[in-house]
Order: structure tokens, then sequence, then C-alpha cells
């Protein structure tokens, strides 16, 4: 399978998760409404931890790009996750958030998680695949500014197919905030939010929607809200269309919700970072207040005292292949590997800005490594016509102590004006990395210092690969530059 195919398996996790709007199940019957008016407000308690259960299965299509018409794909999803969830903030926002959050009118909400089960089984045209948490990163820091969630483990970086497992859509930090504000009588309608339902559905930005919701009924303290409609938005530049159906219910004696279930169908179309997808789900979430503490006690939460993690968060990625272990922020997809290259491709604000080729150089002997001069002679040599000018070059090393070569080139390609920035690094050991970074000119103002942030923290690892590739070749423009 060529490299471009593996592409959306690799990334297959994000997409699965992206359909899954998380829903539950409440034992109850339903009497006949009355007039009067409900308070559906969420009690907040520090103390208290939460047991929930989450159900679902996805069944459909995936869609790749094939060589003259889209190729489908048979998809089934079937997920069980459990975890303890303990409220460690909540309110206005701590004070080293203050000045960059002002205009904030959602509370700033912090909380711990520890999941004891995460079992998922993907099957993709017979194929199965079983994504992983690993042991160690279990326990979570979750935190909601505005309406963005943002996770962390103490333990140290999650990998990409990690944090897709847990940021479930539907999670009930954003959930509660498509609540009513209000006090209302059994029969009222509202409409939500787009915002919100963007939030709660995964999706980026929401373009119409006509969600609405009604307070059913009450019976024995519960309260019977009933949401559906149609959302048309967007996640990673992507159309996508969402058709809902859900049902959720609160507790009124403890303010809290106590369950909610969804089903749906989504139609998304393919991505720079993603295959498309036609499926439906089934989901379902039940909370119960938890009995004991177990791994959220005072005592087991010492590792998440602090700030700095909360706002560094930190995906890693590992190629035994090539030997190399990478840390990005959550802007960076790998969309593609190979026992040649691993690429990754950086979205910006829904946009496709920057492409990251990390590929293995062969080994050289102590006191034999190439100049600078002589690196940036073969980069020229490469590009050929479509070299430019260097816009700049330089020799430093980086925080593990690796021999780094940073080489900037401004060029062009299909008659288009192209930035390249090539990486040659080496260890002590005459292990030897390159990447290459490649962008169009109009788009190095957004991509900033990226490059700089991976290869800081790029680590060598055992290397199995026995494909080696040479140090200053460029992508191909045509099929791999940041506008394809």
């Amino acid at each position: 399978m060529a490299i471009q195919r593996i592409a959306p398996i690799v990334c297959l996790t994000k997409v699965l998760i992206a359909t899954a709007m998380v829903g539950g199940f409440a034992p109850l019957s339903v009497q006949a409404a009355d007039s009067n008016r409900y308070d559906l407000k969420m009690r907040q308690s520090y103390r208290e931890v939460a047991d929930v259960q989450v159900e679902y299965e996805v069944r459909g299509q995936l869609v790749l790009p094939g060589e003259k018409e889209a190729e489908k794909l048979d998809l089934e999803v079937t997920a069980n996750v459990s975890y303890q969830d303990r409220l460690l903030f909540f309110g206005d926002a701590p004070e080293a958030h203050q000045e960059a959050e002002q205009e904030e009118k959602l509370p700033f909400v912090r909380a711990a998680r520890y999941y004891d089960q995460v079992d998922v089984a993907m099957k993709i045209n017979n194929q199965k695949r079983t994504p992983l948490l690993r042991e160690q990163r279990r326990l979570i820091g979750v935190q909601r500014k505005n309406t963005i969630l943002q996770f962390h483990s103490p333990a140290g970086p999650l990998r990409r197919e990690e944090l897709d497992l847990i940021h479930l859509p539907g999670d009930p930090y954003v959930l509660q905030l498509i609540l009513p504000k209000k006090p209302i009588a059994i029969g009222t309608i509202w409409e939500q939010d787009a915002s919100l339902l963007a939030a709660l559905l995964g999706l980026d930005t929401v373009g119409e929607s006509d969600v609405k919701s009604e307070l059913k009924n009450v019976e024995r303290g519960y309260a019977k809200v009933e949401f559906s409609g149609n959302i048309q938005g967007a996640t990673l530049g992507v159309a996508s269309e969402i058709a809902i159906k859900a049902r959720y219910y609160f507790d009124l004696r403890r303010g809290k919700i106590a369950s909610l279930q969804m089903v749906g169908r989504e139609r998304r179309g393919i991505g720079h970072v993603s295959p498309g997808i036609e499926a439906t789900f089934r989901l379902k979430m039940v909370l119960e207040p938890g009995t004991d503490a177990g791994k959220l006690s005072d005592e087991e939460l010492v590792s998440m005292q602090g700030t700095a993690p909360w706002d560094q968060q930190r995906l890693s990625y590992h190629s035994a292949v090539l030997g190399v272990s990478l840390q990005h922020d959550e802007n960076w997809f790998v969309t593609a590997e190979d026992d040649r290259a691993t690429v990754l491709r950086r979205m910006h604000r829904g946009e496709l800005i920057a492409q990251c080729n990390v590929s293995a150089l062969p080994d050289i002997k102590k006191g034999k490594a190439i100049t600078l001069a002589q690196f940036q002679e073969d980069i020229k040599k490469n590009l050929g016509t479509n070299f430019g000018t260097f816009v700049n070059a330089g020799e430093s090393t980086n925080r593990r102590g690796h021999l780094v070569y940073r080489v900037e080139i401004a060029g062009t390609a299909s008659e288009l004006p192209v930035r390249w920035i090539y990486y040659s690094l080496t260890d002590t050991q005459g292990h030897r990395l390159a990447l290459v970074f490649t962008m169009e000119g109009d788009l190095v103002q957004p991509f900033g210092a990226a490059d700089q942030e991976i290869v800081e923290h790029l680590a060598f690892a055992n290397r199995k690969s026995t494909k080696i590739a040479s140090p200053t070749e460029a992508p191909n423009v045509k099929k791999e530059s940041a506008k394809p």
C-alpha cells in the first residue's frame, strides 16, 4: 500500500471519535407534565467523585481519495469507556489566565480523571485494530477554557490516538453548557446555541443549525430533556453534516446530569489530514455518584499541582523504523508513514499550512560529519531550478545535545512562492535524521516557529529501518505541498 493510502488509516482514531457523541439511558418512567418551573442548574462540588460509563458504536463507511473516484471502506466501531471524574476548580479563570481570558463569560473548569477501562474495537473491511491507552497515562487532567477542552497527562505527553480515545464529543463539562439558563416549565422549547453545539459534537464551527430542546416531563426528581435537529459545520476545515436525536436526564435533587443518550448520522468530506465518513452512531453515557475517591484522592493528585502542565499539552510520536521520537502540539497530524519517511501536516484555523517529512540518514563515523556549507550546497543542487535564495542558515545544539543544521530557502514550485526549511540532526553516536518543512510563501507568518518546537524536543531511538533517504530530498511540491 502506498504511503498516501496509509495516511487515513494512521489517523483513523480521530475521525471515529469525532463522530462519537456519547449518550445514556436512565431507567425512569415518565408521568404527565405539570405547570411547575424547574431549575436545571449544575451544583458544583469539589469533593465528590462521579463514576462515568460510556458506550458507543459506529457503523458506516470511511471515504478515501482514489485514483479516479473515492474509495469506500466498511467501518464498525464498538467501545466501552469508564472513568472516575473529580472537579478541582470551577469559577473565574485563575490569575495566570485572567488577562488572556478577560472577555470570556463561561466559567473556567479544571478536573481530574482516572480511566479504569478504555476498550475500543475497530473493524475496517474486516481488518481489526484495537487502540490502547497506556497504563501510565490513565490519570488525566482536564481543563475547559470557554468551550475548549484541553487534556494532559502528568506522567508525560499523550499519543494522538490516546488523546482521541479520551477526548469524546459529548463530554460532561461541555454537555452542562447546553442546560437551560433559567427555570423552565414542562413543554418549554428553546433553540440551542450554535457555538455550544459545535463544542458538544466535536466540530470546530457550526454554520447552520435547527437543533431545539424541550423539557418533556419530570418524574421522581428527574427532568427529561430531548433535543434534535440538523447541524452543518466543519472540523479541520472539512464540511460536516450531522443529524441528531438525543435526550438527557437531570437529577434535580443533586443538581447533576444523570445520563445522556444520542443517536444520529454524519456525512463528512475528505480532508487534508483525515478521510471522509458516512456513518450512523448510537451512544450512551451514565453518570453516578462515586462511593470512593480511589485514584482521585488528594494524595493521588499531588502530581497535578501547579499550572504549567495544564497549558502545555504536547503529543508524542514514536517510529521504531526511523529511530525517532517527536513531541508536537495538537495542530500537527501524522498523515503517512512507511519504512522511509513519516509525513506530518499542520493545520491552522481549518487551513492546511505546512508539511513536515521526517526521514533517517546514514550513520556517520566520529569526525566525519559534513559541514553546514556542504549541507547547503547539497540542498541547492537538489532543488535545481526551484531554488531561489538562502534566507538563513545556522548551526546549533538542541536541548538533548544533538548537532543541528538549519537551512531556510525561498524558491518557487509550479510558479508559486515556496519556503523550505531543511534540518540535519546528528547525535553523539553518529545517528542522523533529516526533517524538511514545506509551505507556500504566504503561509510563513502563521507557521511561525513550529519547526523549532519539534526539533527542540526530538529524540533519537533504536532504528529498525534499512531504507535510507537522501538528506536533501525535497517533498514533491505538486503532491505534498502545503496546498496540494
